[in-house]
């Protein structure tokens, strides 16, 4: 019994000596589920990037559709205000953000939108105390007091919002006394 048991033992490692432990259709239906498995996750990191990056193509084209007119941006000493002009081109945006900042660093940010509002320190030379978003291919002048707000500001910078989203800073000046 033992030494028929030591022959089947025998009889069935020579039979599968020569056999592959899984079949070829097997294997292929693994490498096939590897190859899928892997083409999805890389389609989802891709489409995650693409996504963000056409985001920001909203705000692409706007280096020069939305700027401070450097004519109309000066310190006017009597009034102890700052005039400056902002000018948009054939361009909607929905609010824009205006940075003053002081050589020392002190910055006041405020929103202009589109929608008649009251800022602090800010007024429209149209709207009177009340400011508004130039329309679009056109431009309006902003008085910012000097005096109420606190601070002397030397550089104007400004960032407009497009659908929502807040594009990079599109222009910016120093801002010199009137003549």
């Amino acid at each position: 019994m033992i030494a028929m048991k030591k022959h089947m033992d025998l009889k069935f490692y020579y039979k599968m000596r020569g056999k592959k432990a899984l079949s070829e259709m097997i294997s292929s239906v693994i490498i096939i589920l590897i190859v899928v498995v892997s083409a999805l996750v890389i389609w989802g990191v891709i489409s995650n990037l693409v996504g963000k990056e056409t985001e920001k193509t909203k705000c692409f084209d706007i280096l020069d559709k939305v700027s401070i007119n450097d004519e109309y941006t000066c310190h006017k000493i009597a009034d102890e205000e700052i005039m400056f002009s902002i000018s948009v081109e054939n361009i909607s945006i929905d609010k824009l953000l205006v940075s003053m900042q002081e050589e020392g660093g002190e910055t006041r940010n405020f929103f202009i939108e589109n929608i008649e509002t009251t800022i602090t320190n800010l007024k429209n030379s149209e709207h009177g105390e009340s400011t508004k978003l130039p329309p679009k291919k056109g431009g309006a002048t902003y008085y910012f007091d000097l005096v109420a707000s606190g601070i002397n500001p030397n550089t104007i910078k400004i960032a407009p919002f497009i659908e929502g989203m807040q594009c990079d800073e599109s222009d910016s000046v120093d801002i010199d006394d009137c003549p």
